[in-house]
């Protein structure tokens, strides 16, 4: 193995000399995964020896989107460390990886044990609420609880006066102004959020906890203070001052062009515009700045800001959707599906180009075949839903970090859960966009009828595996695919055929494997006919 520190500084070298992942070509970013694989060799594996620009060379791993990678190389890092205190900084720096992955289960369960282990030494505290703040965070951000969030982010008001002023000499640790300006913003954008949800005498209780948050002194910080101005325009957006936020939102978004933080900032300017203009009824401006948010949080690498800019994107779309409900039937114009599909493609690269309109294709045309040769019998209104939910089988990768979406290396167990996720964030889009009839449908396509899919390793109807089915076949016969080498047709069926009755019903196969012997495409869209 090359020397440890030499392939670490020259990793570094290289990394720093990229603004994104997302702008690089095709060979460039399969050289930065190769390059990725190398440094893991040399950081992560059997390394004794800390290094001095860790969390330099994290965080830039993290602005460029490579989350886990970061929460690897500290998690090593922490184990070099001989102090006490610098193995649980480190371990907890691994864990805001990780959460920045969305991994936020694991990420609160590593977090309730450091909570544990820290002491009470002022560094300790800085420490402390450091980690109580990460806590607050996925409560609000994954779960939505913002009670609980409140709670431990009212514990960090209440510790981070006894946390240090300044790092101490030659100590990586969380200064007192870090930690005030972590849990003054995260406070505001709770009290923000709850606002935009709640009606009544709450309502009232949150603009007073906003007035008293605002009586506070103010960080001279100048990131604490872009996120402060942020905070107050989306404040007016929740007390509904839509025309006069947006007058403001046009003031900053010229401010912070080409600013230092822009790249932090960005992506939820464009989600506020889209916030304003859906209320405004501008739907073409919602739409556009929607799909802006979600293309400069792929640009930047924030995945946990990504998070909750999904889910207001989600809500604003369904808002305008359900008015119109031409969902329910006509699939082929909907523009309340299509945008749904529009940002679905600007996070998968490399199988939702044609890949969602495929499988809906296929599984409509192994359904017809088999409704006319009586295999199954099905109104047309299940078919409809059938088609429905191929076309968005795969939308739970909406929630899904892009670089782990668009991997091309070997991905580790934490991230093949991960990825494994899409379906049951499948499930919850669809169920929260009211689409409750066809989200079973991204629930299943990867459940198997000998039980070993996922994710709850259950025997399917026949009508979710004619998608998993369709699924299955589109992505064996694609050339997008980066990882494997595309199928023929034909050889794609003997492949079928030789495991049939285990992943997929024999009927199902059958009739897909006839379509194709009978030299039709089964990829073709007999919609359009």
């Amino acid at each position: 193995m090359k020397n440890e520190p030499e392939v670490l500084n020259k990793f570094y070298k290289y990394i720093n000399g990229l603004d994104s992942l997302y702008n690089l070509s095709e060979s460039e970013f399969e050289e930065y995964n190769d390059r990725v694989m190398e440094f893991l060799a040399a950081s992560v594996f059997n390394r004794t020896s800390s290094y001095e620009n860790a969390n330099s060379l994290a965080f830039k791993l993290s602005n460029l989107g490579d989350s886990y990678t970061a929460y690897l190389f500290l998690k090593a890092e922490s184990k070099t460390r001989k102090k006490r205190y610098e193995k649980i900084f480190y371990k907890a720096r691994a864990v805001a990886n990780l959460l920045f992955t969305g991994i936020h289960q694991k990420a609160e369960i590593i977090l309730l044990e450091l909570l544990n282990e820290v002491g009470n030494s002022p560094i300790d505290i800085g420490l402390q609420c450091y980690i109580l703040v990460m806590l607050g965070q996925i409560n609000a951000i994954f779960k939505e609880d913002y009670i609980t969030a409140e709670n431990y982010l009212i514990k960090v008001q209440e510790l981070y006066k006894k946390a240090p002023e300044e790092n101490p000499p030659g100590t990586d640790s969380i200064n007192r102004e870090n930690l005030f300006n972590m849990y003054y913003n995260s406070l505001f954008e709770i009290y923000n959020r709850a606002l935009g949800k709640i009606t009544g005498t709450e309502r009232k209780h949150y603009i007073e906890k906003i007035g008293s948050l605002n009586a506070l002194p103010k960080s001279e910080d100048q990131y604490f203070k872009v996120l402060y101005e942020l905070n107050k325009i989306e404040n007016m957006i929740a007390m509904e001052n839509f025309d006069s936020a947006l007058d403001k939102l046009k003031c900053f978004d010229k401010q912070t062009e080409n600013d230092a933080f822009e790249r932090w900032v960005r992506p939820s300017i464009f989600r506020d515009y889209a916030k304003i203009y859906s209320k405004l009824g501008k739907i073409k401006l919602m739409y556009k700045y929607a799909r802006m948010s979600i293309m400069s949080c792929k640009i930047y690498g924030n995945s946990l800001d990504e998070n909750i800019l999904i889910n207001d994107i989600i809500d604003m779309i369904f808002e305008h959707g359900k008015k119109t409900l031409t969902w329910q039937t006509n699939i082929e114009k909907n523009p309340f599906i299509e945008q749904l599909m529009q940002l679905l493609r600007l996070k998968d690269w490399y199988t939702s180009a044609d890949h969602s309109a495929n499988v809906r294709n296929i599984a409509s045309n192994i359904s017809e075949y088999m409704i006319k040769r009586r295999k199954i019998k099905i109104d047309k209104k299940t078919l409809d839903e059938l088609r429905y939910g191929a076309y968005l089988h795969d939308i739970g990768k909406l929630y899904i970090p892009w670089f782990e979406l668009n991997k091309i290396t070997p991905l580790t167990r934490e991230e093949f859960t991960l990825i494994k996720n899409h379906t049951v964030f499948g499930k919850q889009i669809l169920d929260r966009l009211g689409m409750t009839m066809v989200s079973n449908y991204a629930l299943d396509h990867h459940e198997r009828v000998n039980r070993k899919g996922y994710p709850y390793r259950i025997k399917p109807n026949i009508l979710t595996n004619i998608v998993a089915a369709s699924d299955y076949f589109d992505a064996a016969t694609s050339e997008s695919r980066k990882y494997k080498a595309p199928k023929t047709y034909n050889q794609a069926c003997n492949e079928l055929m030789k495991d049939i009755g285990k992943g997929f019903y024999p009927e199902i196969i059958n009739s897909l494997c006839s379509i194709v012997e009978s030299g039709k495409d089964p990829k073709a869209n007999t919609l359009e006919k």
